[in-house]
C-alpha cells in the first residue's frame, strides 16, 4: 500500500485532489489490505464501517468549514 507514496501518478483517488491544493480527507477501515487488489469487490466491504463512514461525512459536511473560519 505505501510503496508508491510520493512517486509520479500513485496514490488513492484524493491524491490528486491533494496535489493540487484541495484539502482531502480520507476514511479508511482498519483493514486496507484488499484496497487495489483483485480481491477489492463489493462482497468485501463492512456495511455497518460504510454507514458509519457515510454519516460522519455528512456530519462533517454539514459543519463549519475549519479551512475557511479557523479551528
Amino acid at each position: 500500500m505505501l510503496r508508491g507514496r510520493g512517486k509520479p501518478g500513485s496514490g488513492s483517488g484524493h491524491a490528486s485532489f491533494s496535489r493540487a491544493g484541495i484539502p482531502v480527507l480520507m476514511f479508511t477501515g482498519p483493514d486496507v489490505s484488499l484496497i487495489h487488489s483483485a480481491d477489492d469487490i463489493l462482497e468485501e466491504v463492512n456495511s455497518d464501517l460504510l454507514r458509519d463512514t457515510v454519516r460522519l461525512a455528512v456530519s462533517l459536511l454539514k459543519s463549519r468549514n475549519p479551512f475557511v473560519q479557523g479551528l
